[in-house]
């Protein structure tokens, strides 16, 4: 690809949260750069569209993405009777802005379940955080190492933001973009086992409780393989990840499982 090339590229991004965090009013005021104060309950999604350009630099070349955001606003319940409609919209999702609300402790607990819940459906995926109502600091529930603590886990970041004044609103979705177009790209120029290697332990540790609880648990499965984990092959690659398969069915059940293996096998197909 030659310098400064331009790309297209189509995304979708979910908002997910805890009702009243303002996921719409933030929506409101990226699409229409307008605010409404009323509180009006999501009914299950909402769907935007929006278009923008972000540019991202891959081994000295630079890209130009014209990027197309397909936006889901999505329904802030947990319960069981919205939970199958839930994870019907997780599907095929690229990115994720989660939602808290500065103003709400609970909001910023709760994105552990958002987080889970959306990881456990389809595996990981980019995500940054939105601290909504940055405009009430002095009501804040929370401090910036409460979010850096949330963050650091899967190697995110967070905005503070405010649907009334649009502080951080389009810096949240224009950073969310470039890190959809990096990924894209970097799994596009998989060209070795290593690459795939490196993938499903990003992948693998982030679904599992971070470097500390996944890496030990490849490094076993490798050695059982009878594997070398620093000469990974292809084959050995499959091997791994079919043990790994089984690791995840007994602590997070058989659907996460076999998202799970789906995603890693498809980094494996890219091998020659």
């Amino acid at each position: 690809m030659t310098n400064n090339e331009i790309r297209v590229m189509k995304k979708k991004v979910c908002l997910i949260g805890d009702s009243r965090v303002g996921k719409t009013s933030l929506l409101t005021r990226y699409i229409k750069d307008d605010y409404f104060d009323q509180y009006i309950a999501t009914i299950s999604a909402k769907i935007f569209k929006k278009d923008l350009q972000v540019t991202v630099e891959n081994n000295g070349t630079t890209n130009v993405i014209n990027m197309s955001l397909s936006i889901w606003d999505l329904i802030g319940h947990r319960d069981q009777e919205y939970w199958l409609l839930m994870k019907k919209y997780y599907m095929n999702t690229d990115g994720v802005l989660f939602v808290c609300d500065l103003t709400s402790k609970k909001s910023l607990r709760s994105l552990q379940d958002w987080i889970s819940s959306l990881f456990n459906t389809i595996g990981m995926v980019p995500f940054i955080v939105m601290v909504n109502k940055s405009d009430l600091g002095s009501e804040a529930q929370f401090n910036e190492q409460d979010l850096t603590d949330l963050t650091k886990r899967y190697n995110s970041d967070f905005f503070y933001t405010s649907a009334l004044t649009g502080a951080n609103v389009n810096l949240s979705f224009q950073s969310l973009s470039e890190i959809m177009a990096k990924y894209t790209i970097r799994v596009e120029n998989i060209s070795e086992p290593k690459d795939v290697l490196n993938e499903i332990i990003m992948n693998y540790c982030v679904l599992h409780g971070g470097r500390d609880q996944g890496l030990p648990i490849i490094n076993h499965q490798f050695k059982l393989a009878g594997a070398d984990i620093n000469a990974p092959t292809k084959q050995s690659l499959i091997q791994v990840i079919d043990r790994l398969t089984e690791v995840t069915m007994s602590f997070k059940g058989k659907d996460v499982a076999k998202e799970e293996r789906a995603k890693y096998l498809r980094f494996v197909h890219k091998l020659p």
